[in-house]
């Protein structure tokens, strides 16, 4: 689902829809708590008698195939979200594209387009004792590496704010080192209400390097 997507939508149930086609647009909010933004997600509590069956114990109440809802899962429930299936979007995505594999020699790692700041790659994915720094390099917007593995947390977590988004690309580096750089890493340009950080920053997306 997409969160605070405007109701009037430019497609419908049913529809076949191609890469870059326009789905619907943001909704403009008036109110002053976030500017205008969206949310990609992946539900599958809406469907648990928990959330949604006969006697829900969160005031939501309208068969599985109701809207999309209600945004937020309660702060002071007794269960995580997770549980119930709310997956890490990002997660999901970077360990189910490529199942057997990422194909040789077809894809990069696509430096975004932010300032060109600089990265450290590590000889495993994640930062954790035992795991050796093997260089930093200038990420520089547009410049491409060979994307050779991808690897993430898991798909039910835990963790909140930004910090809970943990994907890893490994490249090879222009000078030929080989390892593993963040595709993704929290950014405190925008914070939750604890003071955390609710932005993430792309360092790298994937591109294919067939014609």
């Amino acid at each position: 689902m997409y969160g605070h997507l405007d109701y009037t939508l430019a497609v419908q149930a049913g529809d076949v829809v191609t890469m870059g086609q326009v789905l619907g647009t943001v909704l403009f909010r008036t109110d002053t708590r976030s500017p205008s933004h969206l949310h990609f997600e992946l539900r599958t509590f809406l469907t648990t008698p928990v959330v949604n069956g006969t006697s829900p114990r969160y005031e939501f109440a309208c068969g599985v195939q109701c809207p999309p809802g209600p945004g937020y899962w309660p702060m002071g429930d007794a269960d995580h979200p997770s549980t119930l299936g709310w997956l890490n979007p990002m997660h999901v995505i970077a360990r189910r594209s490529f199942p057997d594999g990422i194909p040789g020699g077809q894809l990069a790692a696509a430096a975004s387009n932010l300032t060109a700041h600089s990265t450290t790659i590590w000889s495993q994915p994640g930062v954790s004792s035992g795991f050796e720094e093997l260089d930093r390099m200038m990420l520089v917007p547009g410049q491409r590496f060979p994307l050779l593995d991808i690897a993430a947390g898991g798909e039910a977590t835990f963790e909140t704010s930004a910090d809970a988004y943990d994907v890893w690309y490994e490249i090879e580096a222009l000078n030929g080192v080989r390892g593993w750089v963040r595709a993704m890493e929290a950014s405190a340009e925008t914070t939750g209400s604890d003071g955390r950080p609710a932005a993430v920053r792309l360092n790298f997306q994937v591109e294919s390097n067939l014609g």
